[in-house]
């Protein structure tokens, strides 16, 4: 069979032979998920969090000490996420997509959200600027290493792509792809941006009655309006 013919079957196999959906309560092992006509579904509150001006921190501090600072992040992060009982799904060289699953899954993922802005701005900042006491100007630019956090609450399909030696995991949901624009839109005075429907979740926790929340504008994410709040909140672990 040509390469031509190989890729016309594989693409009629996709269109026509049936997926199966596998219902599960929580995310699967990775090597668990086939590279096969079928898919994972859960139920997740995803939390994407992403380096603000990250091309502009480069410029500005060099590829070594930005190196430095996305292991630092990312590792402080991790920890955060694991001990909140939330699992990476993604990284994408300056930010990450994390899940959440059960019944109290958004509490813990705005949990993870807050700790994740505490340990920015208490911890990982300050010890950076003092490791710029001899350069004032770089001291004054290192409250640019910022990130946003953004979250929704919904269905994800979890799917293996690729081809045999070569393939990743894909997690498809609106909530992923709603999370993610979010994060994109947090600036530093509503760093964390959340769905009405992450929300009403944490209504009658104690996170919707302590936390001062900022209404802002609706979001348009696949051609749909979604409404969002922000704050400012932060906890230490």
């Amino acid at each position: 069979m040509s390469l031509a013919d190989d890729l016309k079957e594989s693409v009629r196999r996709h269109v026509e032979d049936p997926c199966t959906i596998v219902n599960a309560g929580q995310i699967p092992n990775r090597e668990d998920v086939k590279l096969a006509a079928e898919a994972i579904q859960i139920e997740a509150t995803a939390l994407s969090i992403d380096i603000r001006q990250f091309s502009g921190l480069t410029n500005a501090f060099g590829r070594q000490v930005v190196v430095k600072m996305l292991r630092a992040f990312f590792e402080g992060s991790v920890k955060i996420v694991e001990s909140s009982t939330g699992t990476v799904a993604d990284f994408n060289g300056d930010g990450m997509i994390v899940l959440f699953t059960g019944t109290d899954r958004t509490e813990r993922a705005f949990q993870a959200a807050s700790q994740i802005r505490w340990f920015l701005s208490e911890v990982l900042r300050p010890r950076f600027a003092r490791y710029f006491d001899s350069d004032q100007v770089l001291k004054a630019r290192i409250e640019e290493f910022d990130a946003g956090c953004g979250l929704d609450d919904g269905l994800v399909l979890i799917g293996r792509v690729g081809a045999p030696g070569f393939s990743d995991i894909a997690w498809v949901g609106r909530c992923v792809n709603t999370a993610a624009k979010a994060c994109k839109l947090a600036g530093s005075a509503n760093p964390i941006i959340a769905t009405h429907e992450v929300y009403e979740r944490l209504d009658a926790s104690t996170f919707a009655s302590t936390v001062n929340w900022n209404p802002i504008d609706l979001i348009t994410v696949g051609g749909v309006q979604r409404e969002v709040i922000a704050t400012s909140h932060f906890s230490a672990p």
